[in-house]
């Protein structure tokens, strides 16, 4: 292998298959818009938050932690390809929840379909390794609609009002928690590194 070969494999390899760490504390951030379509009316509802979640991590190409995005929550068990990140959420009904009408306390749930949430590996920290990798950091979200969610209302039975509300997820988001950036010292000391091991092998 050549000298220009050699740098070039030094510098493209980390990222080729690059394995990464997610376990730790993650904040979690949504900005949401439910969009409710019943028989009793139509509305839309703000849903936004900044959650506490803890990731775990039992493989190279997978994590999972809890997570909720209104009245839809569950477990996100993420599968990482290169630098996407993606969930299958399998549809269900949520429990039960109180919801305002005209002054009144109404009982409703919602059921919805399938859906994916899609992020993009946007942070690592290259100088801290632990578990299966470079620590990420930073995962950015893609916009998503949920469409077709099912409303029931209680009353004396469950009630079919509507098959066809939404939620649009506008942006989401994932930060760890104090993440320390690597500094231009570790950045210098890689390229120092490289520069050495460059100067071996033109001598060898």
């Amino acid at each position: 292998m050549n000298v220009r070969t050699l740098a070039f494999v030094l510098l493209c390899a980390p990222g080729l298959a690059q394995a990464y760490s997610f376990a730790g504390d993650w904040t979690f951030n949504f900005d949401a818009t439910f969009n409710a379509v019943t028989i009793l009316g139509n509305s839309t509802i703000p849903e936004a938050g900044s959650d506490l979640v803890s990731v775990s991590q039992t493989t190279t190409d997978a994590f999972t932690f809890p997570f909720a995005l209104g009245p839809i929550s569950g477990s996100g068990d993420f599968s990482v390809s290169g630098t996407t990140a993606t969930d299958v959420n399998g549809g269900q009904t949520t429990d039960p929840f109180f919801v305002d009408f005209n002054g009144t306390p109404l009982l409703v749930r919602i059921t919805y379909p399938t859906w994916n949430l899609i992020g993009d590996i946007t942070g690592v920290n290259n100088g801290v390794v632990d578990g299966f990798g470079a620590r990420a950091f930073e995962i950015t979200g893609r916009p998503t609609l949920i469409e077709n969610i099912i409303v029931e209302a209680f009353v004396g039975s469950w009630v079919e009002i509507g098959d066809q509300s939404s939620l649009q997820i506008n942006s989401w988001s994932m930060v760890r928690d104090a993440e320390p950036v690597p500094g231009p010292s570790l950045m210098i000391a890689s390229g120092l590194g490289i520069a050495a091991l460059l100067k071996r092998k033109r001598k060898n």
